[in-house]
């Protein structure tokens, strides 16, 4: 059994669900939803992406290795600048805790 421990945000959107699909069954998965929890899955925790000191108690609690982020950030749909203000933080809490960002979107 792999000891890789993953966070996968937007789990319950388009990219997020077809990754959720296609994950291997040898890695600790925890999914994050914003609205709804996903059926059926043990390891879940709702994640604001815009509230950054829970986002921070959030991930060290979980300790994950990767944090694959494929969620959408809704609010910031038309404004590029502050949607990349907020990637940039997002980078900066998941560096603290030692952890690898895949970004997609």
């Amino acid at each position: 059994m792999s000891n890789k421990k993953i966070l996968l945000l937007g789990a319950n959107g388009f990219l997020g669900s077809k990754l959720l699909e296609l994950a291997p069954n040898d890695i600790e998965l925890w999914l994050s939803y914003r609205g709804q929890k996903i059926n059926n899955y043990q390891k879940q925790v709702k994640i604001d992406l815009l509230d950054f000191n829970s986002l921070r108690k959030q991930l060290k609690k979980i300790k994950p290795q990767i944090v694959i982020h494929a969620a959408r950030i809704h609010p910031l749909d038309k404004d590029p600048v502050k949607a990349n203000e907020v990637m940039q933080e997002l980078a900066k809490i998941i560096k603290s805790i030692g952890a690898k960002l895949i970004y997609i979107s």
